[in-house]
């Protein structure tokens, strides 16, 4: 690039050199640009990761469990599972038939809330219903009281359920009353139905691993 003067005026005038120069500044800006839109991408996904974890609650723990009638096991009962998060309104709702062992089984519903960082009670109603021969029966009904997993029937501080928790195999025996009792160790929480969880059975009863 060099310069002269034009009657008083300055004129510039550009080289192939400075073409170079230039044509080689706007590719580094280009690449540039690119790795930083890429870069800040994929922070906004770790981020909202993040979050979503931050912000996930336990609904409904995984459930597993066997239905029996004077003893004997009950298939093709069909079972009803639902789930209303009090803070939100937000219901949920899934099915399961007991198959020639009278077994049935539910995965863990997660669901997200921003009840998560706030003061508010963390509350879920939960009811498990059994239909067989035309009666319904209430098998499995409680106030959570937290957002935690195993929550149902545990009583813990932290973030990971303990080794010895006791987990949510019950067994649902038809002739049962539905008695309110305690729900697992927890101090307040109570439940009703006619299911029993592993603490309330006899040692001769289990639910099949």
């Amino acid at each position: 690039m060099f310069m002269y003067n034009n009657g008083g005026f300055a004129t510039v005038l550009w080289g192939v050199e400075d073409e170079v120069l230039v044509n080689r500044f706007g590719v580094g800006c280009f690449v540039l640009t690119g790795f930083l839109l890429v870069f800040l991408g994929f922070s906004l996904r770790v981020n909202a990761m993040s979050l979503f974890d931050f912000m996930k609650i336990c609904v409904f723990s995984d459930v597993r469990g066997v239905v029996t009638l004077n003893g004997e096991v009950i298939s093709g009962a069909s079972i009803t599972r639902e789930a209303k998060v009090v803070f939100n309104g937000k219901e949920y709702v899934d099915t399961a038939t007991t198959d020639k062992n009278g077994e049935f089984s539910f995965p863990v519903l997660n669901a997200s809330s921003v009840n998560t960082v706030l003061p508010s009670a963390k509350l879920v109603n939960q009811n498990i219903s059994i239909s067989y021969e035309g009666k319904t029966y209430t098998a499995w009904q409680m106030v959570k009281q937290n957002y935690q997993y195993g929550g149902e029937l545990n009583s813990y501080t932290g973030s990971k359920l303990p080794a010895d928790a006791t987990p949510l195999d019950i067994v649902c025996e038809l002739s049962n009353d539905d008695k309110v009792r305690k729900a697992g160790n927890h101090r307040y929480t109570v439940l009703t139905g006619i299911c029993r969880w592993q603490g309330e059975l006899e040692p001769s009863v289990d639910v099949e691993k």
